[in-house]
C-alpha cells in the first residue's frame, strides 16, 4: 500500500508501512504486523467505473459484503470501498465509512 485515506482523513505513512496486500486469483489477504485477515472478491469491470465486492473469510465480518469500486493502471490499483452492508461508492473520494487505497505491485 503506497497510500490511504479512511472516513476522509490521510492515513499516516508509518500505519502504511505496516500493511501488505496478496492478491492471487480471486482471493487476498490483508496483513498488518502480525494480524492477517482473508478474503475473496468479484469484480465487474464492465460498470463505469468497475465495481469490485469483497467478501471476508475470516473475523467479525465473514461472509458479509464490503462494496467498492476499484481503477487498475498498469502496476497500480486503487480501491475504494465502503463499510460492511452499505452501498456502494460512486467516487474515488473517501468520507464517512469510506476508505480509498493505492496499491503498486512489488515486482519479485
Amino acid at each position: 500500500m503506497v497510500s490511504a485515506e479512511s472516513n476522509g482523513q490521510k492515513v499516516p505513512d508509518a500505519e502504511i508501512a505496516k500493511v501488505k496486500f496478496a492478491i492471487k486469483g480471486a482471493e487476498m489477504s490483508f496483513k498488518e504486523e502480525t494480524d492477517t485477515k482473508t478474503a475473496t472478491f468479484k469484480i465487474d469491470s464492465s460498470k463505469k467505473p468497475a465495481q469490485i465486492d469483497i467478501i471476508p473469510k475470516d473475523g467479525p465480518e465473514k461472509d458479509k459484503t464490503m462494496r467498492g469500486i476499484y481503477e487498475l493502471d498498469g502496476d497500480t490499483l486503487k480501491l475504494c470501498v465502503r463499510g460492511m452492508g452499505e452501498g456502494r461508492p460512486t467516487e474515488f473520494k473517501s468520507d464517512k465509512d469510506v476508505t480509498v487505497m493505492v496499491l503498486k505491485r512489488v515486482k519479485s
